[in-house]
């Protein structure tokens, strides 16, 4: 009867070159009001060894009762070895959504369109607050007028009115 024989064998399982693409340096206002318009800044990193190609960025508005995309574009080719491509964006905050705090959210490649060595490091958050609109309040001080005057007589009033509200 023939033994078992056993081969053995040392082979290398090699991943092609892929990207990586990572958002970084979010540049965000700290406050707006519904139906402002902001403008956000950030940059896409590829630090991946592959070409990064046809990904697009998303901006999408996250918080009580809305995870909504406000605005999406493509990115340019990224070249591999940690170069860059630099965003700028105008979105508008929706109107009716309610004041409170939010989350601004940058995802690139948010369908998973260019396959790369990391997907989990794809999002950038930024904290903000919607507020109430910005209303004015009016407040007359530093009254001048006469002690005394006679039935009849033209006097002047003077005083200032100044503005304690942020509107």
């Amino acid at each position: 009867m023939d033994a078992d024989k056993t081969v053995t064998a040392t082979f290398t399982i090699v991943q092609d070159d892929l990207p990586n693409l990572e958002p970084f340096g979010l540049i965000a206002p700290s406050s707006a009001s519904q139906g402002d318009r902001i403008t956000l800044e950030w940059t896409v990193r590829n630090s991946g060894l592959g070409l990064a190609s046809r990904s697009t960025n998303v901006v999408r508005l996250v918080g009580p009762g809305i995870d909504e995309e406000l605005e999406g574009h493509p990115n340019r080719k990224i070249l591999p070895g940690r170069s860059t491509h630099s965003h700028t964006k105008t979105v508008t905050i929706p109107k009716g959504i309610g004041n409170g705090t939010y989350q601004l959210v940058i995802e690139v490649d948010p369908g998973d369109r260019v396959k790369e060595t990391d997907e989990e490091d794809n999002t950038l958050t930024a904290t903000f607050t919607i507020g109430q609109d910005e209303l004015p309040n009016l407040e007359p001080f530093g009254l001048i007028a006469p002690s005394s005057a006679f039935q009849g007589d033209s006097i002047t009033l003077l005083w200032t009115v100044r503005n304690s509200g942020s509107g």
